[in-house]
């Protein structure tokens, strides 16, 4: 028994299971050795579950089961099949490894770690899974809000992801102050709870996921590592901590190549695949050779601008893997909002009329140009530096049709005749030309284009 007390003493300082388990005190008892193991955020354990390391009478061979209480959540119907090399005990409270671990082995502790390591991916995160299966799940775990430019997508994204740690609805968030729930996404985004990525044309696999990094070491010797993008580590706090809920936004996600982002593991952000799930599936990663899921407690919510024509090859690869949820213009939100007696909301109105008439509803604008500004100083600063070169993007340069939306206060149309080298004769009847007038009195200008 000398050899399994000196185990049972250095085991629970074993630096792979620290940031996993949490031992409890060993039993000396004469006839028993055992050791008991909660996982780290006491899910298991504090339900009345644990693992242990034991050892009956003289014995040298230690076992190793995962003892379950009285909860018809962990009966066996609710497991389904169990991994290989695991088995239930004769009467269905204890999940026993088949295969014992001599202490006497040249590679016990390892052994021992390994045992319970495994035991924890196979059996714990699937106890954690049906202990917290009675948790309503209040929002989908993939969704993407999409909408035209400035109807408030990355505020709406905070708001949710905030409610998902919280395991709040919506609708009490949004009672809350706002600056209230702004301070509370930094103290979870400083906690590693909540990640924030944005896509783009140049994101990789090796950035969002995993890839070989070149770094040097203090004698200048350069080294090639495998370095965890933000993807795999924010995955990998979630499953360590299947209390918490954790959140990923992933702004502008239509940017970004998807399928060379995600790569394989696309399939696993699925909710029948996420780890803990009946259909739970893991694949190993190409640099590290680790095996890899996508635990269930782990959200993602993305953005996506719909006017982007970049978006449809988006819809195909993610549609069934995500909710889309739409985030339209907002009228509502400027009512009563006027400035020196403009009504705001009757400007946005009149102005998407005439966009998704000319263009269509996906190039509307949103609420949020206007929802900013207190004075008809900022309001013209708003149509000069944001909705003006907007709308000259959405209609390519198109004078005619800029001036059909905003009217001769902004748009002036002249004849232009100029005298070419060549007179050919009458063909040329002399193109207009449109010329975008600088904002002077913006009252008069949205009055002359019938805005107000």
């Amino acid at each position: 028994m000398h050899e399994i007390r000196r185990l049972f003493e250095i085991l629970p300082r074993h630096e792979r299971l620290r940031a996993v388990l949490l031992a409890r005190e060993p039993s000396h008892s004469p006839k028993h050795h055992a050791l008991h193991w909660g996982d780290r955020y006491g899910i298991i354990d504090g339900e009345g579950s644990y693992y242990a390391l034991s050892a009956e009478g003289k014995g040298q061979d230690l076992s190793l089961s995962l003892h379950l209480p009285a909860d018809p959540r962990l009966s066996p119907a609710n497991w389904g099949e169990l991994p290989a090399d695991f088995v239930w005990s004769a009467d269905e409270c204890t999940i026993l490894a088949s295969s014992p671990i001599s202490c006497f082995a040249p590679d016990a502790l390892e052994q021992l770690a390994a045992a319970l390591l495994q035991a924890d991916t196979l059996l714990g995160a699937r106890a954690r899974a049906l202990l917290l299966a009675s948790r309503p799940r209040l929002q989908p775990l993939n969704q993407i809000l999409y909408g035209v430019p400035a109807t408030g997508k990355t505020y709406e994204a905070i708001t949710r992801a905030v409610a998902i740690v919280e395991n709040l609805p919506l609708e009490v968030l949004e009672q809350e102050d706002r600056q209230e729930i702004r301070q509370r996404f930094e103290v979870y985004r400083q906690a590693g709870q909540i990640g924030f990525s944005c896509f783009h044309a140049s994101l990789s696999y090796e950035d969002f996921i995993e890839g070989i990094r070149p770094e040097t070491d203090s004698k200048g010797v350069l080294r090639y590592t495998v370095q965890a993008g933000i993807f795999r580590e924010i995955s990998e706090r979630a499953q360590a901590q299947t209390a918490q809920n954790f959140v990923l936004l992933i702004d502008e996600i239509n940017r970004g190549n998807v399928s060379q982002i995600f790569g394989e593991l696309i399939t696993l952000l699925e909710d029948s695949k996420r780890m803990g799930e009946r259909e739970a599936l893991r694949l190993v990663l190409p640099y590290s050779r680790n095996y890899f899921g996508v635990p269930n407690n782990l959200y993602l919510i993305g953005t996506m601008n719909s006017a982007d024509r970049s978006t449809t090859a988006l819809d195909s690869a993610l549609r069934r893997r995500f909710d889309f949820i739409e985030m339209p213009p907002r009228i509502d939100k400027l009512q009563g909002k006027e400035i020196e007696g403009i009504d705001l909301g009757r400007v946005l109105g009149r102005l998407n009329e005439r966009i998704a008439y000319l263009l269509g509803a996906d190039y509307c604008l949103g609420q949020a140009y206007f929802l900013g500004v207190s004075s008809l100083v900022e309001l013209a600063a708003s149509f000069e530096r944001k909705i003006l070169p907007l709308l000259q993007e959405y209609f390519f340069s198109d004078g005619e049709k800029l001036r059909l939306v905003l009217g001769e206060g902004f748009v002036r149309r002249e004849r232009s005749e100029p005298q070419f080298a060549v007179d050919d004769g009458e063909w040329w009847e002399g193109k207009p030309q449109y010329t975008f007038l600088p904002i002077t009195d913006l009252r008069a200008a949205l009055a002359k284009g019938r805005l107000i």
